[in-house]
């Protein structure tokens, strides 16, 4: 029979407490994601709601001014 390899013995409650140690640092990054999960969709929302915003100046600029002068004169970018 071949030797049983060497580990080092460690008792119970030293793997409790590195066990407790763990779940707290699990919860601490859950935490943390959480935060910044909701930080995205936050900023996401916001640029959602800014997009919106200029396309609805575009559409009410391309009503009060001829498409000639929003090119030469506003110099609107191009979409796409």
């Amino acid at each position: 029979m071949a030797d049983k390899e060497e580990t080092p013995e460690v008792d119970q409650e030293t793997l409790m407490q590195l066990l407790k140690e763990k779940a707290k640092e699990l919860k601490q990054t859950q935490k943390k994601l959480k935060k910044v999960e909701d930080k995205f969709v936050e900023i996401h929302k916001a640029q959602k709601n800014i997009i919106d915003d200029r396309e609805v100046l575009l559409q009410f600029l391309q009503l009060v001014f001829p498409p000639k002068i929003l090119e030469e004169e506003i110099m609107i970018m191009p979409e796409g």
